[in-house]
């Protein structure tokens, strides 16, 4: 027996997390995967993303549409908020990366409104993902046409922003 099946989950979803946060998506593509087929939902949809990001990190932009919409769909079953302002953070990376910048910075607003909401401020492996996305799109637009579009994203009501963010998946 391996153990507590929730405890493993957790340990390679750290384990992953770290592999994308060193740019070792092979890894963390191979981690998530020994957690995808979980029965706990909250795993499930965790490696769906981190699989998505192993995929966007290898510029597989349509493996990686297809893991954060699956990703999504489920922490929106869950009713978690801040579970759906952390697939929208990455559904924005992956609009950035197709050159969808409007559409990146107001699903990324609307993330920022749905952890405000929820209370659970972003977290640092999380922000310097964003970072490696975020801060070269600021370079290419106006800095107020940037807050125009952030502020349209927190405008959105939750279920506009999940509607807006699985166009993009």
């Amino acid at each position: 027996s391996t153990g507590d099946p929730f405890a493993l989950a957790v340990a390679l979803h750290g384990a992953a997390w770290s592999a994308l946060g060193l740019r070792d998506m092979t890894r963390a593509q191979a981690l998530a995967s020994e957690i995808v087929a979980s029965d706990d939902v909250i795993a499930r949809a965790t490696a769906q993303e981190i699989l998505g990001l192993a995929a966007l990190g290898e510029r597989h932009h349509a493996e990686a549409a297809t893991r954060l919409g699956e990703a999504l769909r489920l922490r929106q079953d869950m009713g978690s908020q801040y579970g759906v302002a952390q697939v929208l953070d990455s559904v924005a990376a992956l609009a950035a990366d197709r050159g969808r910048v409007s559409q990146a910075l107001r699903v990324t607003g609307s993330a920022s409104k749905l952890r405000q909401v929820s209370g659970v401020p972003l977290h640092p492996m999380r922000s310097a993902w964003q970072t490696r996305w975020l801060v070269p799109l600021q370079r290419t637009m106006p800095r107020e046409s940037i807050d125009d579009l952030l502020a349209e994203g927190r405008a959105l009501p939750a279920e506009d922003a999940i509607a807006l963010a699985l166009t993009e998946t």
